[in-house]
C-alpha cells in the first residue's frame, strides 16, 4: 500500500508544493527522489519514514527554509548548542512535522462521542524506529521503537482507553470527566489532560511512568499505586514486588525523542533489550551473574552501538565480541 500525500489536508499539499522548486537543490540524490516521490503519491511506507527521519534531522536546512518560506520567522543559533526555535517557530514546524507523520486519516474527532464504535486501530513502530500518531480526540503519541499503541475508532462518552506495548510519551488533550486511561499489562494509568511518559516493554519486568506536566494516577490490577505530578516518577516490578517513587528533571521525561538513553538502576538484561531495540541489533548476554547487575548510567544514541556496549563492558568488568551479526557479552 503506497503512503500518499493525498491523505494531508489541501493547505499542507499547497505548501508541499510550493517548497519543491526552492529545496531540492539542499538534498542529495537519494532525498531528492524521495521527495518527488512523495509529491507525486507513489512513496511507500518506508521510503516516507526515511524522508522524515532526513526532515526532523538537527541542523536540517530543509525545514529551517520552510519554517522561513511561510512563516517570515528567521531561526536563530546558539553558539556551540543546537538551534532552537521561537515559540512561533516550534508550533510551525510541529504542525508541519505531525501532518507529515502518521496523521490520522479524516479530521480528529471530538472526544467522548455517543454511540463511539468498538473497532480498533493499531499503529506500531519497529526496532530503530519512531512515530507519531494523533487519536482522534486530538491525543498527540510519541511512540518509540517496537512499540505499539491500540485505540478505537471514536472513544466513547465516559472514557478514552488505549493499550500500550513498548514505550511512548503521551501528550493528552484534556476533556472534563472523561478520563483517559493507558493499559500496559496490569497497570492503568488514567488522566484527564497531562503530558507523560510510559515505558512497558513486555520483556522487561518494570514498567515506569513519568510526569512532564499535570497529575497522573497510576493504578495495578485496580489498585492505585501512586499519584504524580510534574517532575514525579514511578517504577512498577511486576507482581508489585517492588514500587519505587521519585523526582526526575522534567526535561528528561522522554529523554528519548531528543537521542538520549537513561538507565536509572536497571538491570543489565533490561538495559540491552532496549538498546536491541533502538539499533535493531541482536545481542546476547552469555553470562547468568551478570543479567540482574543493576547500573545507573545514560547514553547518546549517535554514538553507535558498538561504542555503547564498548562503555557498559567496561563498567561492568565484562568482555564484548562480535559473531555473526550478533554482539555477545560475557
Amino acid at each position: 500500500m503506497l503512503f500518499a500525500s493525498s491523505f494531508l489536508y489541501p493547505p499542507l499539499q499547497n505548501i508541499l508544493q510550493q517548497l519543491r522548486p526552492k529545496t531540492l537543490h539542499l538534498m542529495n540524490k537519494r532525498i531528492e527522489n524521495l521527495f518527488k516521490r512523495y509529491l507525486d503519491d507513489t512513496c511507500t511506507r518506508e521510503e516516507f519514514d526515511e524522508l522524515f527521519d532526513y526532515i526532523k534531522q538537527d541542523n536540517n536546512e530543509l525545514t529551517e527554509e520552510m519554517v522561513e518560506k511561510f512563516y517570515g520567522k528567521q531561526v536563530y543559533q546558539v553558539a556551540g548548542r543546537r538551534r532552537f526555535f521561537i515559540p512561533a517557530i516550534a508550533a510551525s514546524v510541529l504542525v508541519i512535522v505531525c501532518a507529515l507523520v502518521w496523521y490520522s486519516q479524516g479530521k480528529p474527532r471530538n472526544p467522548g462521542v455517543p454511540g463511539a464504535t468498538d473497532l480498533s486501530k493499531i499503529k506500531s513502530t519497529g526496532k530503530k524506529q519512531s512515530g507519531y500518531i494523533v487519536l482522534p480526540d486530538s491525543t498527540q503519541v510519541w511512540l518509540n521503537a517496537d512499540s505499539k499503541l491500540e485505540y478505537p475508532e471514536t472513544f466513547d462518552a465516559s472514557m478514552r482507553t488505549v493499550t500500550l506495548t513498548g514505550e511512548a510519551f503521551f501528550d493528552v488533550k484534556h476533556a472534563d470527566k472523561i478520563p483517559f486511561v493507558i493499559k500496559t499489562r496490569k497497570v492503568s494509568t488514567v488522566v484527564l489532560g497531562t503530558a507523560f511518559n510510559i515505558k512497558a516493554y513486555p520483556e522487561q519486568e518494570k514498567i515506569t511512568v513519568s510526569v512532564k506536566r499535570g497529575k497522573v494516577k497510576v493504578n495495578y490490577s485496580e489498585q492505585q499505586v501512586a499519584l504524580l505530578e510534574m517532575g514525579q516518577q514511578v517504577s512498577i516490578v511486576a507482581e508489585l514486588k517492588d514500587i519505587r517513587k521519585k523526582l526526575v528533571k522534567v526535561e528528561e521525561t522522554a529523554a528519548w525523542q531528543d537521542g538520549q538513553m537513561n538507565f536509572d538502576d536497571e538491570t543489565i538484561d533490561d538495559i540491552i533489550v532496549y538498546l536491541a531495540k533502538a539499533y535493531d541489533v541482536n545481542i546476547i548476554v552469555d553470562n547468568a551473574s551478570l543479567r540482574s547487575v543493576k547500573i545507573t548510567t545514560g547514553f547518546r544514541k549517535e554514538l553507535g552501538i558498538k561504542k555503547v556496549l564498548e562503555i557498559l563492558t567496561k563498567l561492568t568488568d565484562s568482555e564484548m565480541n562480535y559473531n555473526d551479526g550478533t554482539y555477545v557479552i560475557k
